[in-house]
């Protein structure tokens, strides 16, 4: 069972951070859509320990009194967070499936 937390950490973005408990380290989540479609922080290793510069929005967060409709769901819907970037990872795989196909096929359109 993953631990987790919400961090109040003040950005243009939100105030609250979610993170999980991984190898001695609170590390941030990533967005889902982020992940499969950028490629970034696809393990849990990936994941970072400090919220980067610029990309507070990448990760999943809230506003104050807000932490209930999407932070803590999650907490409970992916007790193990190894499913989440599971997950992740296999739409990661239909995507670049899909852009690879959409590739193949694309063609010369004349206007």
């Amino acid at each position: 069972m993953t631990k987790y937390r919400i961090l109040p950490q003040n950005t243009f973005i939100a105030d609250l951070y979610l993170q999980f408990y991984h190898n001695g380290s609170w590390r941030f989540i990533p967005k889902f859509l982020d992940g499969y479609v950028m490629g970034k922080y696809l393990t849990l290793e990936d994941s970072p320990e400090q919220l980067p510069a610029h990309e507070e929005g990448r990760f999943m967060h809230a506003s104050h009194d807000q932490e209930a409709y999407e932070l803590i769901p999650f907490s409970k819907k992916y007790d193990n967070i190894q499913i989440y970037f599971d997950s992740i990872i296999i739409k990661r795989k239909e995507y670049l499936n899909k852009k690879k196909k959409q590739e193949e096929d694309a063609k010369i359109i004349y206007l």
